[in-house]
């Protein structure tokens, strides 16, 4: 069998799953196409894994929209700066105008990341799949 049936039967899959929040009938792949357990919750996770490198972009594209001004300001101030202080006093302004705007930029992210986990938690459990210890591996 077509290696591409599989990924199309596991993006239907994951398509319903992600739009019903549940699975059913409408959401299993065809009988004629079978596919491992793994293989399904690869498809999932790489789905939300798209979904949600299309939020950060809009996020990133936002932040950067609503600070251009503050952005323009901070370059001017910093090449007209006589002194060590007025550079100070130039960053210290930047930061005031763009924090509230860094804090929600933040929290989207937060809430972005937190949405790409829970899908790929719906996949496992819809799947079968057990969490292992080398799943979420972060390195710090």
């Amino acid at each position: 069998m077509a290696p591409w049936r599989h990924t199309a039967a596991s993006l239907f899959t994951v398509s319903a799953v992600l739009l019903t929040g549940q699975t059913a009938a409408s959401a299993t792949p065809p009988p004629a196409v079978t596919q491992s357990p793994r293989q399904g919750l690869r498809a999932a996770a790489q789905f939300a894994a798209d979904e949600y490198r299309q939020e950060r972009r809009r996020i990133l594209l936002a932040y950067r929209d609503a600070t251009r001004g503050a952005h323009h300001r901070l370059r001017l101030a910093l090449r007209d700066a006589a002194d060590e202080q007025q550079r100070q006093d130039a960053w210290r302004v930047y930061a005031d105008e763009t924090g509230p705007l860094r804090r929600a930029a933040n929290r989207q992210m937060q809430q972005a990341r937190a949405e790409f986990r829970a899908a790929v938690e719906r996949a496992r459990d819809m799947f079968g799949v057990p969490t292992t210890a080398s799943t979420f591996a972060t390195i710090r």
